[in-house]
């Protein structure tokens, strides 16, 4: 359990004591260490469930988005192609897309995020992905219609679980990148509000109170130091703006 980490680390490590060749402990020891953003960690357990199952695209593609989560992209990149080359599959797809949209390389990570849509991926984050690339590159109509198709989807999720904050931050990211200010401020507050612990959903936020230009209530509701860098980081999406974040919230 995350309430109790030392226990459960305790857990995963006697499991590994009793069949140290067996992969999966390590993995799921990695994965355990990647949901509390110790990404470090888990890079080293992804890493030795790798050294033990060469030959399963999981091992990889996790050990690519502790890489990612670092942004250490050239190593991500050969993981998640590794883990690619072993099983091709529409998640992975989509993964990779991401990678390429970090390194901001629009054109490769749009046409990752449409082959993994067309290989059967129709998530809200994926369409919401292909409305950022495409933004980036330039291209409005398609972009439009990728917001506002993850928009009906997010809402949907929402109305399903109205408690779930990333759910939330989502609709109210895509709601400012559409220009609805009222909304995307609605939306942005419940998320807040609902998990303001949660890194993920305050960087988010930070993004979409840049685009919606909704500065004065981000004073209040936004840390500071996800503010300091916020515009240039979704304007660029450049590793330095990254680091440069997460030096912030170290200080």
């Amino acid at each position: 359990s995350t309430n109790r980490p030392e226990e459960a680390v305790m857990t995963y490590r006697k499991g590994i004591e009793t069949d140290p060749g067996d992969y999966h402990y390590y993995n799921d020891l990695g994965t355990f260490y990647f949901y509390r953003n110790e990404f470090r960690q888990a890079e080293e357990q992804y890493k030795r469930a790798v050294q033990l199952a060469p030959g399963v695209a999981g091992g990889h593609m996790n050990l690519g988005l502790s890489l990612i989560r670092q942004y250490r992209l050239p190593e991500a990149e050969r993981e998640v192609l590794a883990a690619l080359k072993l099983r091709r599959s529409a998640p992975l797809l989509m993964n990779l897309g991401g990678l390429y949209y970090q390194w901001e390389r629009f054109d490769e990570a749009a046409r990752y995020f449409e082959e993994s849509k067309a290989s059967g991926q129709r998530t809200s984050n994926l369409y919401r992905n292909l409305g950022d690339a495409y933004r980036h590159l330039g291209r409005a109509d398609e972009a439009s219609r990728y917001y506002q198709t993850a928009r009906t989807m997010t809402e949907e999720e929402v109305i399903r679980n109205p408690r779930n904050a990333e759910f939330r931050v989502r609709l109210g990211l895509i709601s400012a990148f559409q220009g609805d200010a009222q909304r995307a401020g609605f939306e942005l507050s419940q998320a807040i509000a609902m998990d303001p612990e949660n890194p993920a959903v305050m960087r988010e936020a930070a993004i979409a109170y840049d685009a919606a230009g909704l500065y004065a209530l981000a004073v209040f509701t936004v840390p500071l130091l996800l503010m300091r860098k916020t515009q240039e980081s979704y304007l660029s999406h450049t590793r330095r703006s990254a680091l440069e974040l997460r030096e912030a919230a170290e200080t």
